[in-house]
């Protein structure tokens, strides 16, 4: 599997359709076959593989890819999971409301700062291979679009799903 992740913000429509989905496979399907095939530029942004670094980054350097309650957390594993096997597939919901104050969050984070919780990686599971001036680079650049990614999809009204296969 790829590992990409992408984030995609969704309309109230898109968001009741989701939830109404009764098993992964309908919720694989219509993220696959509705969401991601219109590829609608104006709601997604991609992270590649740069997701993980950055989840990590933002919760603090997690000791392994966990889930975290804290706002800056939510964006990519603590959010409501809608997928049942997230070593598959991770399908990471925020809601509207949360927005506003996740946005927050982030403006404070800057590269430095960034820089700082990369080089705490080195003390994680995360692979330890990965861990250069290269990949923190890397990390950084597919970030940099996240904090307006989540204020434009707060203006506008609707919710952010990250999802990954995994």
């Amino acid at each position: 599997m790829a590992c990409r992740g992408v984030f995609f913000s969704l309309s109230s429509p898109q968001r009741e359709h989701l939830l109404s989905l009764r098993s992964d496979d309908e919720l694989r399907e219509y993220i696959q076959e509705d969401i991601e095939a219109a590829w609608d530029e104006a709601h997604l942004l991609e992270t590649d593989k740069a997701w993980d670094a950055i989840h990590r980054c933002l919760t603090d350097g997690n000791l392994s890819l966990a889930p975290s309650s804290t706002l800056l957390g939510k964006l990519i594993l603590g959010g409501r999971q809608l997928s049942s096997d997230t070593q598959k597939y991770i399908v990471n919901l925020i809601e509207h409301g949360e927005l506003s104050e996740i946005s927050a969050a982030l403006k404070p984070v800057t590269k430095e700062w960034m820089h700082t919780r990369y080089e705490h990686l080195r003390n994680t599971d995360y692979p330890q291979e990965l861990i250069s001036e290269q990949d923190w680079q890397y990390t950084w650049d597919w970030f940099s679009g996240i904090p307006d990614f989540i204020a434009r999809a707060d203006r506008e009204g609707r919710c952010v799903v990250f999802t990954v296969d995994q």
